[in-house]
């Protein structure tokens, strides 16, 4: 969870030290995206001024971001992955739902800019730890990542409130892990205390060629600060629009708001009531009034309530929304009509495969960065899994992302059955491509189908 507005304020609050100057310009923007993302964008309150004097308001929010972020995690992980590692790796992922878990954090990390996969040890079981943008501290970092680094984390034990900073510095022979809790005794004051109940505390050594953590960052060049070793959310240069976004979904709510039907009435028909409480009159009319009202002769003529009714401009509003998300879909690095807000349904999982769109490649990118980080903090268990039971061979992990769930069937079968017809390929591999099977069972198939089509010259067996 988020320890506090600013992990730079904290830092200040636990060490009285400041942060590096990249950090601290990182932290501010993952702010911002982690805001806009959650659904509280600085632009969410305004102030108006009317009779009552100034008053604060609220806006309704699309929130675009978040919406964009849900589909392209969902598209990632239209059908899980398949990693291929040691038995006893995959038991570890299955006892974590691995899976599971790393769904909803990708779509977290694509809002920031990217997270961290972090192994911790609790009673002799590796347990993965699933780190927000929000609380990592880069320590040390070149091209080639983040090599130490310090995660935040808060416990609450015992109705006291704990601040758990977890440093993990390179040694001569591999990673030395520091845990150090910190009580909250006021809002501006915490103390270093020893690690309660139900931390992992102390420091510890740990012989590895690779860090316990991998920090993963969304693909493409951080054109906000070229220096700096942290990812830019996939809606970065699009904050803006997010902005215009929200204040149209809020334009939609107050049109319907400032269109109610009104009623003009003679002034004799409206009463004074004066509070004794509030000591103020206010005015008034009476609905029990149905079937004496009094009225000067003069004004009959003018008895007559008249109706006003507004015409809705949803349309023109509705026309003003998808521009603007077509061109948040474009900033974004993804097709126009990702998001739609005419009703119509986004882009077809078949237009995402067969166009080689926009959204498929932003897709692509973000599955390569996130299997090879996936892969390297697996390989991980190779040097330090024997100390705690887990057996590992020399064999080199993998993981594959299946976009067949995603692909039309029967553009894919059409697209083989082509490839067969015209000699460039195979009917064993056509079927595989098709079905989804391997070889042996593509075999099984390829001889049935071809029993089945026989011809049976004397098929009640007749001949001699």
């Amino acid at each position: 969870m988020r320890l506090s507005d600013s992990i730079v304020s904290l830092w200040l609050l636990l060490f009285g030290a400041k942060l590096d100057k990249s950090v601290v310009e990182g932290d501010k923007l993952i702010q911002v995206w982690n805001d806009i993302y959650a659904g509280r964008p600085e632009w969410q309150k305004y102030t108006t001024t009317g009779i009552g004097g100034k008053r604060t308001e609220y806006r309704y929010l699309m929130n675009a971001a978040k919406m964009l972020c849900s589909e392209l995690s969902g598209l990632v992980f239209a059908e899980s992955p398949v990693i291929v590692a040691d038995q006893s790796v995959l038991d570890i992922l299955a006892a974590n739902k691995f899976l599971d878990n790393l769904r909803p954090w990708v779509e977290i990390a694509i809002a920031l800019g990217g997270g961290a996969l972090k192994w911790t040890i609790k009673g002799g079981k590796f347990i993965v730890d699933y780190v927000h943008a929000t609380d990592i501290v880069p320590v040390s970092y070149d091209s080639t990542g983040i090599h130490e680094a310090d995660f935040l984390s808060t416990e609450v034990i015992n109705a006291k409130e704990y601040k758990i900073v977890e440093s993990h510095r390179k040694t001569a022979t591999g990673y030395r892990i520091e845990v150090k809790s910190y009580l909250k005794v006021s809002e501006a004051e915490y103390r270093l205390v020893p690690n309660p109940e139900g931390v992992n505390g102390g420091e510890v050594e740990i012989t590895t060629t690779r860090p316990l953590f991998r920090v993963f960052k969304m693909p493409g060049a951080n054109n906000i600060d070229m220096y700096s070793p942290l990812g830019l959310s996939i809606f970065a240069n699009a904050v803006d629009t997010c902005r215009m976004l929200d204040e149209g979904q809020d334009y939609i709510s107050d049109e319907m708001e400032t269109s109610r039907r009104k009623i003009i009435l003679p002034q004799s028909m409206i009463a004074t009531y004066f509070d004794q409480n509030a000591r103020k009159s206010s005015q008034y009319y009476d609905k029990n009034e149905r079937v004496y009202v009094a009225f000067n002769s003069d004004e009959i003529k003018d008895m007559t309530p008249v109706s006003i009714d507004f015409e809705l401009r949803i349309d023109s509003i509705a026309k003003t929304i998808n521009t603007l998300l077509s061109i948040f879909c474009r900033q974004c690095g993804v097709d126009d009509g990702f998001l739609s807000f005419d009703g119509k349904s986004m882009k077809t999982a078949t237009e995402v495969i067969s166009e080689n769109s926009k959204t498929f490649r932003t897709k692509k990118n973000i599955e390569n960065a996130l299997g090879s980080i996936v892969i390297d903090f697996l390989s991980v268990l190779k040097d330090i899994g024997g100390l705690y039971g887990v057996s590992t061979t020399a064999d080199d992990y993998t993981i594959e992302w299946d976009d067949s769930v995603i692909e039309d069937r029967n553009s894919r079968a059409t697209y083989h059955e082509t490839l067969y017809a015209s000699g460039l390929e195979d009917r064993i591999t056509a079927i595989m491509a098709v079905h989804g099977v391997d070889e042996k069972k593509a075999t099984e198939m390829a001889a049935k189908i071809k029993s089945d089509k026989a011809i049976v010259s004397d098929p009640f067996g007749l001949a001699k």
